[in-house]
């Protein structure tokens, strides 16, 4: 039986990360008599929720100094962070050690497995590993759909996708968020139309993430109507709802319509970021501005 100090220790731990306290977390850590595998492991996990990925990497080094064994949910821990870092090698590392020790064995460490390496780029081993899935869910083929997307594979994306719904497997909001992007990497209207209607019969039409990436097709498929229309039915829109319309009309040369939106998200104090700049936007609307001045 385990100490039960260890269980209230990790059990504080716990509570500062989530508070986003991690200097507390760190204070609690240091302070532990017996550091076990449950401490360590939520230290890296609350690294992680604190969007600091790096500290969850670098805190695995004394983790193995301290010749503390991992379970899954530290490996689980670890690959996300390479995830969201991109760091491909590293991942591919931590894949080696999970095969020497034996923690690769089950489908929550494969499928964080598949995502780390669709998310770095390396789709062959991501290929790899979905094949040799016993079972897979809809995590697991969102993560390939989402991969092939991301790397410039949109034909592969939905080809994946028709064989999922094949198979009956309902997709989720992540599913066809990257669908969706497929479709608008393609410039697919009659595709991208065709995932609308599946996202009103799955009753998604709700979802930010699907309304965002909605606009996103139909403004990159020409249709910017259609992107205006889900637009405008949003009640909260988020930085990426304005960024998506901007960047709609920007590509199809509405370039007073874009300068007029860019003003609408600074007045609703939403703070641009460096996708809301990108250089096809700006020279659009410096072009905008520069003869709307001329004709003054």
């Amino acid at each position: 039986m385990g100490n039960p100090d260890s269980f209230i220790f990790s059990g504080l731990i716990n509570l500062y990360m989530k508070c986003s306290i991690m200097d507390d977390a760190k204070l609690v850590f240091d302070e532990m008599p017996e550091k076990n595998v449950v401490a360590w492991t939520s230290m890296i996990a609350g690294f992680l929720q604190n969007e600091a990925p790096e500290e969850s990497l670098v805190f695995f080094n004394p983790m193995q100094r301290a010749k503390v064994k991992p379970n899954q949910f530290t490996m689980v821990s670890l690959l996300s962070g390479c995830s969201r870092l991109n760091y491909g090698h590293q991942g591919k590392w931590v894949h080696c050690y999970m095969i020497k020790t034996g923690l690769n064995s089950n489908s929550f460490t494969a499928t964080a497995l598949l995502d780390m390496y669709s998310k770095c780029g390396t789709l062959i081993d991501a290929c790899a590993i979905f094949d040799d899935m016993h079972s897979t869910d809809v995590v697991s083929w969102t993560a390939m759909i989402s991969g092939y997307t991301q790397k410039g594979s949109p034909f592969d994306a939905l080809k994946l996708f028709r064989e999922m719904r094949r198979l009956a497997l309902l997709p989720n909001s992540l599913t066809i968020a990257s669908v969706l992007s497929a479709c608008a990497k393609l410039g697919s209207p009659k595709q991208g139309l065709s995932i609308h209607k599946l996202v009103i019969m799955l009753g998604l039409e709700g979802n930010l993430l699907v309304r965002n990436a909605l606009i996103d097709m139909y403004g990159k498929c020409g249709m910017i109507d259609e992107s205006s229309c889900i637009f405008e039915s949003i009640q909260e829109k988020d930085l990426v709802t304005w960024n998506s319309m901007i960047s709609g009309y920007s590509q199809l040369g509405f370039g007073h319509e874009a300068l007029v939106l860019f003003q609408g998200m600074r007045s609703n104090d939403v703070l641009p970021d460096p996708i809301t700049m990108i250089h096809d936007v700006l020279e659009r609307l410096s072009r905008h501005m520069e003869e709307t001045m001329w004709e003054l």
